[in-house]
C-alpha cells in the first residue's frame, strides 16, 4: 500500500465500510464462494473495476431472460472484499447468491468470464456454513505502516 495521504485518509472510510457490514450476514439461497485473483499487479482501482465488470458480466448472462425493462437493473446478489497478499498484489474473496438452475454451469461461466488472472476456488456453500464463509471473506486484520494501521482486507463497493 502507498504511504500517502489519499491512503491514510481512506484507510478510515474503508475501515468504516468494512466494520458495518463485517456482522451482517446474508440471506443467500444457493450461495457460492469464489476466490479470484490477478494476474498482473494491479491498482486497487482497476481491481475493482475490473471485479465490477465481471460482476455486470454475470449477471447479464444468468439474467439474460429478464424483460428488458429489468434487465438492466437486474444484478447477482453478492458481497465481495478485496484482499492483497504478502506480496502486494490484490486477489477477491466473493460470497454469491447464484440461481439453482446455474448450479450445473456456474463453475464454467465464472472460468469463461474471469479474464484477468485465476479462479482459485469456486464452491459450493451449504446454507448452515453460510455465517462461517461470510465472516472469513470479511476477516478483519490490520498490519502496521509507518503511517499507521491499515485493513487488509476491503469491501468491493
Amino acid at each position: 500500500m502507498k504511504d500517502n495521504d489519499n491512503d491514510f485518509k481512506n484507510l478510515f472510510s474503508n475501515h468504516a465500510l468494512h466494520a458495518a457490514h463485517y456482522g451482517w450476514v446474508p440471506d443467500y439461497q444457493n450461495p457460492y464462494n469464489l476466490i479470484l485473483t490477478f494476474a498482473d499487479d494491479v491498482s486497487e482501482k482497476h481491481a475493482r473495476k475490473k471485479y465490477s465488470a465481471f460482476i455486470r458480466k454475470l449477471s447479464k448472462l444468468i439474467y439474460k431472460n429478464a424483460s428488458r425493462k429489468d434487465r438492466g437493473n437486474k444484478k447477482i446478489s453478492q458481497r465481495g472484499y478485496m484482499e492483497v497478499c504478502k506480496k502486494g498484489r490484490y486477489h477477491i474473496h466473493a460470497l454469491l447468491d447464484v440461481r439453482e438452475d446455474w448450479d450445473a454451469r456456474f463453475k464454467i461461466v465464472v472460468n469463461m468470464l474471469w479474464e484477468h488472472g485465476i479462479v482459485l476456488q469456486v464452491q459450493k456453500v451449504p446454507i448452515n456454513e453460510v455465517k462461517r464463509t461470510h465472516i472469513y471473506n470479511s476477516k478483519m486484520r490490520t498490519k502496521k505502516t509507518n503511517t499507521g494501521y491499515y485493513s487488509d482486507a476491503y469491501l468491493v463497493v
